[in-house]
Formats: C-alpha cells, structure tokens, sequence
C-alpha cells in the first residue's frame, strides 16, 4: 500500500467540511471538530443514538501484513429518525475491481 496523495482528489474535496465523513474514517460535526474512528473491519457500529435520530455504519477493510489493526472505511450508512418511521440508506455496492 502506497501513501496517501496529499492533493486533493475528487473523492476527497469534501473532507474538510463539516457534515464530512471520509477517509478512514473521520467525521466532522457542524461545529467543525473532528471525530477519528476507530472500528473493526466487516462490524457495524452506532455512532450516534438520540432520543429522536439514531446513525448507524457498516466498515469494511482490511488488514495489512504488520499492521495492528484493520484499515477501515464507511460502506454503508443508516439514519433512522423518529419512531424509526423515516429511514435513509446510503451504501457503497462491492465492485468487481479496484481502479486506483
């Protein structure tokens, strides 16, 4: 694996704005502070429970020979709203193949 480009890419213009949730994985809040995460490959992790909004993510990954723990990112992502009433899918679907 290769260093990551330090140019912004396409798929990387939004990272820096709040709302933002990119790379491995970081989310930014309206407030503009970052959240690092942490999680394990393949795993679905609640990252935010309220009273009237639940956000819900699936990772997926990989694990680098010599590496302590997975290389993840969003797959997926749920937002449930309300009584669980109002739900929103986004979700990433496998591709065949990598092109870099």
């Amino acid at each position: 694996m290769g260093p990551r480009p330090s140019i912004p890419t396409a798929a990387h213009r939004g990272c820096d704005k709040p709302g933002a949730v990119c790379q491995d994985p970081r989310f930014i809040g309206g407030d503009a502070i970052t959240f690092y995460f942490h999680g394990k490959k393949d795993s679905d992790f609640c990252l935010l429970s309220d009273s009237n909004l639940h956000i819900n993510a699936h990772f997926i990954g990989k694990r680098g020979q010599g590496m302590k723990r997975d290389f993840i990112w969003v797959q997926s992502i749920v937002l449930l709203h309300g009584s669980q009433s109002h739900q929103l899918y986004i979700g990433a679907t496998k591709a065949s193949s990598w092109v870099d």
